[in-house]
Protein backbone atom coordinates (compact mmCIF):
# COMPACT_ATOMS: atom_id res chain seq x y z
CA UNK A 1 0.00 0.00 0.00
CA UNK A 2 2.91 2.36 0.56
CA UNK A 3 4.44 1.87 -2.62
CA UNK A 4 1.35 3.15 -4.49
CA UNK A 5 0.87 5.93 -2.29
CA UNK A 6 4.64 6.97 -3.00
CA UNK A 7 3.77 6.55 -6.92
CA UNK A 8 1.36 9.10 -6.71
CA UNK A 9 2.27 11.79 -4.39
CA UNK A 10 4.08 13.70 -7.19
CA UNK A 11 0.55 14.25 -9.24
CA UNK A 12 -1.14 15.13 -5.95
CA UNK A 13 1.56 17.63 -4.77
CA UNK A 14 1.10 18.84 -8.13
CA UNK A 15 -2.53 19.72 -7.86
CA UNK A 16 -1.56 21.81 -4.29
CA UNK A 17 1.26 23.76 -5.63
CA UNK A 18 -1.08 24.58 -8.56
CA UNK A 19 -3.76 25.86 -6.73
CA UNK A 20 -1.40 27.71 -4.31
CA UNK A 21 0.37 29.61 -7.12
CA UNK A 22 -3.14 31.16 -8.22
CA UNK A 23 -4.03 31.88 -4.38
CA UNK A 24 -2.36 35.61 -4.90
CA UNK A 25 -5.45 36.69 -7.06
CA UNK A 26 -8.10 36.36 -4.22
CA UNK A 27 -6.74 38.64 -2.37
CA UNK A 28 -5.27 41.39 -4.85
CA UNK A 29 -7.44 44.01 -6.88
CA UNK A 30 -6.78 45.61 -9.54
CA UNK A 31 -7.78 49.75 -9.92
CA UNK A 32 -11.24 49.79 -11.27
CA UNK A 33 -14.16 52.63 -12.22
CA UNK A 34 -14.80 56.29 -13.50
CA UNK A 35 -12.64 59.00 -12.67
CA UNK A 36 -14.48 62.33 -13.51
CA UNK A 37 -12.48 64.98 -13.50
CA UNK A 38 -12.49 68.48 -14.63
CA UNK A 39 -14.24 72.06 -13.18
CA UNK A 40 -14.60 75.45 -14.39
CA UNK A 41 -11.52 76.50 -13.26
CA UNK A 42 -9.31 73.93 -15.08
CA UNK A 43 -8.00 75.14 -18.60
CA UNK A 44 -6.67 73.75 -21.31
CA UNK A 45 -4.69 75.02 -24.24
CA UNK A 46 -4.67 73.28 -27.76
CA UNK A 47 -2.73 74.36 -31.37
CA UNK A 48 -1.69 72.13 -33.87
CA UNK A 49 0.32 69.52 -32.06
CA UNK A 50 0.15 69.58 -28.69
CA UNK A 51 -2.38 69.55 -25.76
CA UNK A 52 -1.21 71.48 -22.69
CA UNK A 53 -3.04 70.41 -19.25
CA UNK A 54 -1.79 73.47 -17.22
CA UNK A 55 -1.81 75.93 -19.77
CA UNK A 56 -0.65 79.43 -18.48
CA UNK A 57 -0.54 82.31 -21.30
CA UNK A 58 1.55 80.43 -23.86
CA UNK A 59 2.01 76.63 -24.95
CA UNK A 60 4.01 74.09 -22.57
CA UNK A 61 4.46 70.90 -23.83
CA UNK A 62 6.72 69.48 -21.10
CA UNK A 63 4.82 69.56 -17.76
CA UNK A 64 2.07 68.17 -15.92
CA UNK A 65 -1.01 69.98 -15.05
CA UNK A 66 -3.64 69.57 -12.47
CA UNK A 67 -7.11 68.77 -12.79
CA UNK A 68 -10.10 68.49 -10.15
CA UNK A 69 -11.21 64.92 -9.35
CA UNK A 70 -15.28 64.97 -9.12
CA UNK A 71 -17.26 63.25 -6.14
CA UNK A 72 -18.97 61.58 -8.53
CA UNK A 73 -16.14 59.08 -9.59
CA UNK A 74 -16.60 55.57 -8.37
CA UNK A 75 -14.80 51.98 -7.58
CA UNK A 76 -11.18 52.39 -6.56
CA UNK A 77 -11.60 56.20 -7.52
CA UNK A 78 -13.83 57.53 -5.06
CA UNK A 79 -10.68 57.59 -2.76
CA UNK A 80 -8.38 59.17 -5.57
CA UNK A 81 -7.97 62.54 -3.96
CA UNK A 82 -8.97 66.01 -4.65
CA UNK A 83 -7.01 66.30 -7.92
CA UNK A 84 -4.80 64.27 -10.28
CA UNK A 85 -1.67 65.33 -12.33
CA UNK A 86 -1.94 65.04 -16.25
CA UNK A 87 1.69 65.37 -18.24
CA UNK A 88 1.18 67.74 -21.59
CA UNK A 89 0.80 65.77 -24.94
CA UNK A 90 3.09 66.46 -28.21
CA UNK A 91 2.31 64.69 -31.49
CA UNK A 92 5.87 64.83 -31.76
CA UNK A 93 6.40 62.87 -28.64
CA UNK A 94 3.00 60.88 -28.78
CA UNK A 95 2.17 60.41 -32.35
CA UNK A 96 -1.52 60.01 -33.10
CA UNK A 97 -2.87 56.45 -33.66
CA UNK A 98 1.26 54.68 -32.70
CA UNK A 99 1.55 52.27 -29.63
CA UNK A 100 3.51 54.43 -27.22
CA UNK A 101 4.57 53.48 -23.28
CA UNK A 102 3.94 57.17 -22.08
CA UNK A 103 4.16 56.23 -18.61
CA UNK A 104 2.73 58.41 -15.12
CA UNK A 105 0.69 59.87 -18.04
CA UNK A 106 -1.56 60.58 -15.31
CA UNK A 107 -0.52 60.18 -11.02
CA UNK A 108 -2.48 61.03 -8.08
CA UNK A 109 -0.84 63.18 -5.55
CA UNK A 110 -3.17 61.49 -2.77
CA UNK A 111 -2.60 58.05 -3.99
CA UNK A 112 1.31 57.97 -4.96
CA UNK A 113 1.28 54.58 -5.56
CA UNK A 114 -1.19 54.99 -8.91
CA UNK A 115 -0.95 55.69 -12.13
CA UNK A 116 -2.08 55.61 -15.66
CA UNK A 117 0.13 55.04 -18.58
CA UNK A 118 -0.46 56.20 -22.36
CA UNK A 119 -0.51 53.75 -24.91
CA UNK A 120 -2.20 55.13 -27.49
CA UNK A 121 -3.84 58.53 -28.76
CA UNK A 122 -6.45 57.70 -30.40
CA UNK A 123 -7.21 59.52 -34.19
CA UNK A 124 -10.34 60.98 -34.41
CA UNK A 125 -12.97 58.95 -36.13
CA UNK A 126 -14.32 61.97 -38.81
CA UNK A 127 -13.29 63.05 -41.99
CA UNK A 128 -12.47 66.76 -42.87
CA UNK A 129 -14.84 67.45 -45.24
CA UNK A 130 -16.95 69.74 -42.78
CA UNK A 131 -14.02 71.20 -41.33
CA UNK A 132 -14.36 74.31 -43.48
CA UNK A 133 -17.81 74.11 -44.66
CA UNK A 134 -20.28 76.56 -44.10
CA UNK A 135 -21.49 75.76 -40.72
CA UNK A 136 -24.85 73.31 -39.98
CA UNK A 137 -26.38 71.66 -37.40
CA UNK A 138 -24.93 67.98 -37.00
CA UNK A 139 -21.68 68.84 -38.69
CA UNK A 140 -18.62 66.55 -38.07
CA UNK A 141 -14.94 67.15 -38.44
CA UNK A 142 -11.25 65.74 -37.76
CA UNK A 143 -8.73 67.95 -39.28
CA UNK A 144 -6.70 66.70 -42.25
CA UNK A 145 -3.28 67.17 -40.76
CA UNK A 146 0.34 65.89 -40.92
CA UNK A 147 0.69 63.37 -38.47
CA UNK A 148 -3.66 63.27 -38.23
CA UNK A 149 -5.63 64.82 -35.58
CA UNK A 150 -7.09 62.95 -32.39
CA UNK A 151 -9.88 65.74 -32.09
CA UNK A 152 -13.20 65.11 -33.01
CA UNK A 153 -15.50 68.41 -33.44
CA UNK A 154 -19.36 68.43 -33.68
CA UNK A 155 -21.46 71.66 -34.36
CA UNK A 156 -24.14 71.99 -31.80
CA UNK A 157 -25.97 74.72 -33.73
CA UNK A 158 -24.19 77.05 -35.69
CA UNK A 159 -22.67 78.94 -33.14
CA UNK A 160 -22.36 76.33 -30.41
CA UNK A 161 -19.57 73.58 -30.82
CA UNK A 162 -18.02 69.99 -28.38
CA UNK A 163 -14.33 69.07 -28.92
CA UNK A 164 -13.34 65.79 -27.73
CA UNK A 165 -10.42 63.57 -27.78
CA UNK A 166 -9.58 59.65 -26.42
CA UNK A 167 -6.46 57.73 -25.62
CA UNK A 168 -6.02 53.95 -24.39
CA UNK A 169 -4.10 52.98 -21.32
CA UNK A 170 -3.34 50.89 -18.38
CA UNK A 171 -3.33 51.67 -14.93
CA UNK A 172 -1.51 49.77 -12.12
CA UNK A 173 -0.76 50.15 -8.50
CA UNK A 174 2.88 49.80 -7.63
CA UNK A 175 2.39 47.45 -4.75
CA UNK A 176 0.45 45.25 -7.27
CA UNK A 177 2.73 45.72 -9.84
CA UNK A 178 0.91 42.34 -11.77
CA UNK A 179 -2.31 43.52 -11.49
CA UNK A 180 -3.35 45.88 -14.10
CA UNK A 181 -6.42 47.39 -16.02
CA UNK A 182 -7.31 48.66 -19.21
CA UNK A 183 -7.86 52.20 -19.09
CA UNK A 184 -10.03 54.61 -21.79
CA UNK A 185 -10.50 58.08 -21.44
CA UNK A 186 -12.20 60.89 -23.32
CA UNK A 187 -11.94 64.43 -22.79
CA UNK A 188 -14.71 67.01 -24.05
CA UNK A 189 -15.77 70.58 -24.28
CA UNK A 190 -18.42 72.35 -25.39
CA UNK A 191 -17.92 76.35 -26.57
CA UNK A 192 -20.76 78.47 -26.57
CA UNK A 193 -19.77 81.24 -28.74
CA UNK A 194 -18.25 79.26 -31.42
CA UNK A 195 -18.42 76.79 -34.62
CA UNK A 196 -16.12 74.01 -35.25
CA UNK A 197 -15.44 75.78 -38.87
CA UNK A 198 -14.11 78.55 -36.77
CA UNK A 199 -11.90 76.27 -33.86
CA UNK A 200 -10.52 74.87 -37.06
CA UNK A 201 -9.04 77.64 -38.46
CA UNK A 202 -8.01 79.11 -35.46
CA UNK A 203 -5.60 75.90 -34.99
CA UNK A 204 -4.82 75.55 -38.82
CA UNK A 205 -3.96 79.32 -38.92
CA UNK A 206 -1.10 79.22 -35.67
CA UNK A 207 -3.30 79.90 -33.24
CA UNK A 208 -3.97 78.53 -29.74
CA UNK A 209 -7.57 77.80 -28.12
CA UNK A 210 -7.65 77.70 -24.61
CA UNK A 211 -10.84 76.86 -22.75
CA UNK A 212 -11.86 74.92 -19.49
CA UNK A 213 -12.22 70.93 -20.10
CA UNK A 214 -13.69 67.98 -18.92
CA UNK A 215 -13.28 64.23 -19.00
CA UNK A 216 -14.13 60.66 -17.58
CA UNK A 217 -11.55 58.17 -17.37
CA UNK A 218 -12.76 54.15 -17.26
CA UNK A 219 -10.48 51.67 -15.77
CA UNK A 220 -11.96 47.77 -16.45
CA UNK A 221 -10.01 44.61 -15.35
CA UNK A 222 -7.72 43.06 -17.16
CA UNK A 223 -9.50 38.84 -17.73
CA UNK A 224 -7.13 37.09 -15.25
CA UNK A 225 -7.84 33.45 -13.73
CA UNK A 226 -10.81 33.64 -11.19
CA UNK A 227 -11.79 31.40 -8.18
CA UNK A 228 -14.31 29.51 -10.61
CA UNK A 229 -11.05 29.18 -13.25
CA UNK A 230 -9.17 27.82 -10.29
CA UNK A 231 -11.61 25.06 -8.98
CA UNK A 232 -12.05 23.92 -13.36
CA UNK A 233 -7.63 23.52 -12.79
CA UNK A 234 -8.01 21.83 -10.00
CA UNK A 235 -10.96 19.72 -10.73
CA UNK A 236 -8.98 18.76 -13.94
CA UNK A 237 -5.63 18.23 -12.28
CA UNK A 238 -7.02 15.72 -10.09
CA UNK A 239 -9.01 13.62 -12.75
CA UNK A 240 -5.14 13.81 -14.35
CA UNK A 241 -4.20 12.28 -11.12
CA UNK A 242 -6.93 9.71 -10.77
CA UNK A 243 -6.31 8.52 -14.12
CA UNK A 244 -2.41 8.22 -14.09
CA UNK A 245 -3.56 5.99 -10.70
CA UNK A 246 -5.56 3.40 -12.58
CA UNK A 247 -3.14 3.12 -15.81
CA UNK A 248 -0.71 2.24 -12.67
CA UNK A 249 -3.19 0.27 -10.52
CA UNK A 250 -4.21 -1.97 -13.75
CA UNK A 251 -0.30 -2.57 -14.47
CA UNK A 252 -0.07 -4.00 -10.57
Amino acid sequence: MQHIFERFRAPLLFVTVGLIGFAPGLYATALTGNLVLGTPTDSIGVDLHNIDFNFSGSIDNNDTGSINVLGTSTGSFASAGSSVNIADLSSLVVPVGATVNDVNFITFPAQPTWSFTLTELLPGVYTSAACTAAPAPGQTCTPNIAGGSPFNLTNNSTSTSTVSFSFLGTAQDSTTPTLKSNVQGIFSETFSNQNLQQLVSTVVGGGTIVTSYSGTVTASTVPEPGPGSMVLLGAMLIAGSVIVRKRHQGAV
